[in-house]
């Protein structure tokens, strides 16, 4: 039997440590992950709401090459007093 809750909290899970191994973008986690950028998108609102996410930088994503494009980490060590 599918359990749509313990698979989001799975994925939940996967997303967030990503984020703490180095700064990503969603895409990028996506790729690592396997998980849908729109979960990805909302992970990420989750994690900002809970203020255990921040932006590092912004820049070019590797893998769309799309310009302005945010890098995430919940690792406080990347933080540097970024809000």
């Amino acid at each position: 039997m599918y359990n749509k809750d313990k698979h989001f909290t799975t994925q939940y899970k996967q997303v967030r440590a990503c984020f703490n191994r180095r700064p990503f973008t969603r895409m990028q986690v996506s790729e690592i992950t396997g998980v849908r950028i729109q979960n990805i998108c909302r992970f990420v609102r989750t994690l900002r709401e809970n203020n255990e996410i921040r932006v590092i930088s912004k820049g070019i994503c590797p893998i769309t090459k799309q310009g302005g494009v945010e890098f995430l980490s919940t690792n406080k060590k990347f933080w540097h007093g970024r809000g």
